[in-house]
């Protein structure tokens, strides 16, 4: 119950499972039907609705041979709100209002709550507000007599968007405060969970996004831009701060906090949010991105909202994400397969998708983007929109993002604040070591031995551990192209990751342009990286990136280093996070570094942990990276950075161009690379 309330329905579901079975061979009947009321519930957060109704329906037939109303009328709810969610309303009602008539006879009974939700989340589906809001409030008071505060959030949560459709905007912004209020004091009692912070947050994002509609149909635009900030990146702030002694987070998400930002960075931001309306009609789907918001922080400080209709989508029946993964596919980027296609067959491909993604994310605002081609544009973005490849999207006229702007991206500008103070911390502490100090510590890591599986024919791997077994899998992913085939995996066929011998030359090269020796081959063990990794001011690691959560911590991403005795050589996001860094710049060549699992708190994966770890300036990829473009490309970066003195985004901006002339009909050789932090 405790996974279930954290949103992680995997462990949740684990543990249920395992009480069912015990539940069944104890013959305990009505401990059997809860449980299976629970997978129930579980499978509604996942999605699965028919396999949610099937369970109720176990759970129902279970409590009707037993003599407990209150648990009838529970079965009976969970089944109307099983429906509600496949979108069959009037089977909703039916079983809701079967389970009003049984709770009213039984005093005091908390079922006839979640009765009164159902038939309020049906009634706001159909239209009828009137019907909606009596509902929803009728549960609002028994939740607040039962002091279940997840439950009185909840509801506020409801409450206020059945107050939005009704036309009543500003009780609607009124309701809405008052649940992120409630939202806000269940995070405290998490303490240092980070990983659980961020899952309960996913849950309580909605609200956020509910608040920011009801303020613009006020024309509260500005203080819409702060519960955007506010709605993202909470359970990193709270990290970073309480790590590293910065400011309290609310002080990050007022308006003029925002402007002092933007003018101490010089730079243009702009800042996406998605907004989901709700679509009335039985059987709808769920998803519904149909308004894209847009604000534009200039250096001046002047703050500028745009509004772009994106129901296309929808009548595409095109989730975003979906659509952003279309655009990646269109310029050859296949899951983790970095040979899918070849660039001749890339340059014959029709990516309409990334000349789309272009006019409703660049165009709507072009008008306030900065002429002068080194300022800095720094992208903040939402949900599948992290996934976006910026440099590569393409205006009418057929040129690149890129070529007119210089791209970084943060998770939100609460973030940006933050890399700033840790960029200034590391400023002053080298100046405190050594005034006088002309060059940085750098470490560079290119090709290490990888990591091989100890596997005899026929047998299961030496090391019959999940872990062991999960590296294996992953070896499996990346050799052959993204399918794991069992029986390979115990041949002798795949031992070990394929060599990178680009990555051994990009760090060859950039060793010698940063006056220090490369890490390769044998030397480059996971336990001699981590030793020198505190006191490097760059680290630059030129390897093959996986994106399994290793340690089952909800932290997706490990860098491969070679192994060395009982070590398997990779190096996880959750150990990066533990980390305390002293660099300047992490650079992670290698493939899908920037990916990981969408959240509300950004990409949870190997960036955040860097990030995580005091690193306030990190490169990562967003796609499989061919591997020898990828080490012109970074000798080129380190050539603008270190030798040309520009800083890191006009560095790295110059070298996607440099490469995009030796590829010009392939971006997915150039584009993969984003800055995030700071330049």
């Amino acid at each position: 119950m405790v996974y279930q309330s954290l949103g992680d329905v995997t462990k949740a579901s684990e543990f249920y499972q395992q009480s069912l079975g015990l539940a069944q061979l104890l013959h305990k009947r009505e401990l059997e039907g809860q449980i299976l009321g629970k997978l129930g519930s579980v499978c509604l957060n996942a999605g699965l609705y028919d396999k949610a109704i099937e369970y109720q329906q176990q759970f129902l037939a279970i409590v009707r041979e037993l003599p407990n109303r209150q648990l009838l009328a529970h079965a009976l709810a969970k089944l109307g709100e099983a429906y509600y969610f496949k979108g069959d309303y009037a089977t909703a009602i039916e079983f809701s209002q079967q389970t009003l008539k049984i709770a009213r006879q039984i005093p005091e009974c908390p079922v006839e709550r979640q009765a009164w939700e159902n038939l309020g989340n049906v009634y706001n589906e159909l239209g009828d507000c009137e019907k909606a809001i009596d509902s929803y409030q009728q549960s609002l008071t028994i939740a607040r007599k039962l002091q279940d505060h997840h439950l009185e959030a909840g509801t506020l949560n409801n409450l206020g968007c059945a107050f939005f459709r009704s036309g009543n905007f500003e009780q609607a912004e009124k309701t809405l405060r008052e649940a992120i209020k409630i939202w806000d004091s269940l995070r405290v009692g998490l303490g240092t969970y980070d990983t659980y912070k961020v899952s309960i947050f996913d849950v309580q994002a909605k609200t956020y996004r509910h608040l920011q509609q009801a303020l613009i149909a006020r024309g509260e635009t500005d203080a819409a831009l702060e519960v955007a900030e506010q709605g993202r990146t909470r359970a990193l702030v709270e990290l970073l701060t309480t790590r590293f002694s910065t400011q309290p987070p609310s002080d990050y998400t007022t308006l003029e906090k925002i402007k002092s930002i933007a003018k101490q960075q010089n730079a243009t931001l702009v800042e996406y949010s998605v907004i989901y309306h709700s679509l009335q009609g039985q059987g709808q789907p769920k998803y519904r991105n149909t308004d894209l918001l847009i604000w534009v922080i200039q250096p001046t400080g002047c703050v500028t909202f745009r509004s772009v209709d994106i129901t296309f989508l929808k009548q595409q029946n095109t989730p975003l994400g979906q659509f952003v993964d279309f655009a990646r596919e269109s310029i050859g980027v296949r899951g983790r397969d970095a040979f899918a296609v070849t660039s001749d067959e890339v340059s014959s491909i029709n990516n309409q998708q990334l000349r789309q993604l272009h006019e409703f994310l660049i165009e709507p605002i072009a008008d306030l983007l900065p002429t002068d081609t080194n300022s800095h544009v720094i992208f903040i973005p939402t949900g599948p929109l992290f996934l976006v490849p910026f440099p590569a999207l393409w205006d009418a006229s057929g040129r690149y993002l890129i070529e007119k702007h210089t791209i970084l991206t943060v998770p939100s500008i609460q973030v940006l604040a933050i890399t700033q103070n840790l960029s200034a911390s590391l400023r002053e502490k080298k100046q405190k070591q050594d005034p006088n100090l002309a060059e940085v510590k750098a470490l560079v890591v290119g090709n290490p031995t990888m990591p091989k599986i100890a596997l005899e024919s026929g047998q299961s791997p030496q090391f019959d551990s999940p872990q062991t077994i999960k590296t294996a899998k992953s070896v499996c992913t990346t050799c052959s192209g993204g399918s794991y085939d069992k029986s390979l995996l115990l041949q002798d066929c795949l031992k070990s990751l394929r060599p990178l011998p680009g990555a051994e030359r990009e760090a060859k090269d950039i060793a010698s342009l940063l006056n220090t020796q490369p890490i390769i081959g044998d030397k480059a063990t996971k336990i001699a990286i981590l030793q020198q990794m505190p006191s490097s001011g760059i680290i630059h690691l030129a390897t093959h990136g996986l994106l399994d959560d290793f340690e089952r911590l909800g932290i997706p991403g490990a860098i491969v280093l070679a192994s060395e005795e009982e070590d398997n050589g990779l190096l996880t996001a959750g150990e990066i996070k533990e980390l305390k860094l002293n660099a300047e710049l992490v650079v992670l060549s290698a493939c899908d570094t920037g990916r990981g699992r969408l959240a509300g708190d950004g990409v949870i994966g190997l960036s955040r942990s860097l990030i995580s770890a005091g690193v306030p300036s990190i490169i990562v990829s967003l796609w499989a990276v061919p591997d020898a473009p990828t080490a012109e490309l970074m000798t080129e970066f380190y050539k603008n950075f270190y030798k040309r003195k520009l800083n890191k985004a006009q560095a790295l901006r110059s070298a996607m161009l440099t490469i995009m002339q030796q590829h010009p009909n392939n971006s997915r050789a150039w584009a993969a690379f984003t800055l995030i932090g700071q330049p």
